[in-house]
Formats: structure tokens, C-alpha cells, sequence
């Protein structure tokens, strides 16, 4: 899993740990290195995920359940 290592310059370009860095971010492949780096320099660690799974449809996407109502609901028990 990559992590991206983030510094406190936002406009830092270079490279650390054989990493390039571009406006302070700079991502890890190797998760080890990148917190090592992070723990001694006193950098931030930003968890990064991998090519996220199918995404879940929003709530707006999803049909909501029918409501009844209580005179829908009567109605419903009288025809039966």
C-alpha cells in the first residue's frame, strides 16, 4: 500500500529517500521507508489507498423503501 508523505513547506520540490516530492507531497511504494522518513523528520503521513474497489451508490442513487401510511396501511388489512 503507497502512502504519501507530506512536509510542512507546501512549495518544497526535491527529492527525500530517493523520493520525489512536488509542493510538499511525496509518495511512498514502500510503506516502511516512507514512515521511517516521516518519523524522523517530523513529516506528516498521509494514508493512500490503491485502485478503490467498486464504489457504493450514493445515497441519492439508492431507492428508498415505499412508505405507507396508516390509512394505506388500513386499506391494505381490509381487502384481506
Amino acid at each position: 500500500m503507497a502512502i504519501k508523505v507530506k512536509v510542512p513547506n507546501e512549495n518544497f520540490d526535491g527529492e527525500r529517500g530517493g523520493v520525489k516530492f512536488e509542493k510538499g507531497i511525496g509518495v511512498f511504494e514502500d510503506e516502511k521507508v516512507g514512515r521511517e522518513l516521516a518519523a524522523s523528520f517530523g513529516y506528516e503521513v498521509i494514508e493512500e489507498k490503491k485502485a478503490a474497489k467498486k464504489e457504493a451508490p450514493k445515497e441519492e442513487e439508492k431507492e428508498a423503501p415505499k412508505k405507507t401510511t396508516r390509512r394505506n396501511s388500513r386499506k391494505k388489512s381490509e381487502d384481506k
